[in-house]
């Protein structure tokens, strides 16, 4: 194995976030996605291409299951790792979370984008990982909410987190064949369900519940990284049964739980993605076009672009519209986008990197 190899997952990252961003600039906040049209473009612009970038958070999905194995791996703990886990997300996310809750106020002060102003109680549900629902019960409301409706996916990170750790820790033994029989279990028992009452109220409580229609993607970045630490054909030989089940019924819950986003393209494109693991492992040089330093620092920072660019990203390209003629619209997603980025890496370098550095001190002493 090589460093270089590996390195290779912060140009993966630039494809997600790249593709996710142009999901929320072109085609998330118009027709026919949203009632609500918040582009000064409207659907000009939006294709098939671009419907399918959602594509993008099931591609960091992936990448987190490559990557919390081989965390795990290198962690003493169960709270070593969660510990670790919290101090790459939390410093990111805080300051995000504040730099929006105050800024778009002063950028939107005419409330064009009324929905994505926030009262103080919407830090509760973004720091806690936990559903706005929950609170909203708890706390006799209805309008609490994420900071930014982009922080539901590190709820299912999270909660992967947690069940990873668990197994690994806690169950231990092969965490590989407890992983894939943890999947397999789950998965059949949603089948089963799904046999039974078809997509009831029962089904959808559950799929929600445990995120299952997002397991198979940590699954598959697993088996990514046990076959870039050339463990796979061992393995294989051992379980062969326990893979294929685990792999097909898998695919089965994808099929299950698929919405009306996913179409033909959709299918493509994440297969065209999940090809590039298949030749970070076996045929590096075929993807080494990826290996650019700009496509890399894009990655290393998409956290942090990813936690601000829609709800700021968005006011922005309404504001610039007004000083660019409508025949240039196009490009004002792309400036924006290259305007995060630029305030993302600064966060990262000034602060996320500084504040993880020094907690990760406190912790060894």
């Amino acid at each position: 194995m090589s460093t270089n190899r590996i390195s290779s997952l912060d140009s993966f990252r630039f494809l997600a976030i790249t593709f996710v961003v142009l999901y929320h600039y072109f085609s998330r906040w118009t027709l026919p996605e949203s009632t609500i049209n918040y582009y000064p473009y409207f659907n000009k612009y939006s294709n098939n291409i671009f419907q399918s970038g959602f594509i993008g958070v099931e591609f960091f999905f992936i990448i987190s299951g490559f990557v919390i194995f081989f965390t795990l791996e290198n962690s003493k703990s169960f709270n070593a790792f969660f510990l670790r886990r919290l101090i790459r997300l939390y410093p990111a996310l805080i300051f995000c979370s504040v730099l929006t809750f105050v800024s778009i106020p002063f950028l939107d002060s005419d409330q064009k984008f009324a929905a994505f102003h926030n009262s103080i109680l919407d830090f509760i549900p973004t720091l806690t990982f936990s559903g706005p629902n929950i609170w909203n019960s708890l706390l006799k409301q209805d309008s609490i909410k994420f900071i930014d409706s982009v922080n539901w996916s590190l709820i299912i990170e999270v909660r992967f987190y947690f069940i990873a750790a668990l197994i690994y820790f806690v169950i231990k033994g092969d965490f590989f064949l407890r992983w894939l029989q943890f999947t397999l279990t789950v998965n059949l028992i949603v089948i089963i369900f799904y046999l039974l009452y078809g997509e009831s109220k029962i089904l959808t409580k559950l799929v929600e519940f445990s995120t299952i229609n997002y397991l198979p993607f940590f699954t598959l970045g697993i088996i990514f990284y046990y076959s870039y630490s050339n463990r796979f054909a061992t393995a294989f030989a051992k379980y062969p049964v326990i893979i294929i089940s685990a792999i097909l019924s898998s695919l089965i819950i994808c099929i299950i739980s698929a919405d009306q986003r996913i179409t033909y393209v959709s299918i493509i494109i994440l297969m065209i993605l999940i090809s590039l693991f298949f030749f970070m492992i076996f045929k590096p040089k075929l993807i080494s076009i990826l290996d650019q330093p700009i496509i890399s620092k894009i990655g290393v920072v998409s956290y942090s672009i990813y936690l601000l660019h829609q709800n700021i990203g968005l006011i922005l390209i309404h504001y610039f519209s007004s000083y660019i003629h409508k025949q240039y619209l196009f490009a004002i997603p792309l400036v924006v986008y290259v305007i995060i980025t630029l305030i993302a890496t600064v966060i990262y370098h000034y602060f996320e990197v500084p504040i993880s550095r020094y907690l990760k001190n406190v912790i060894k002493h």
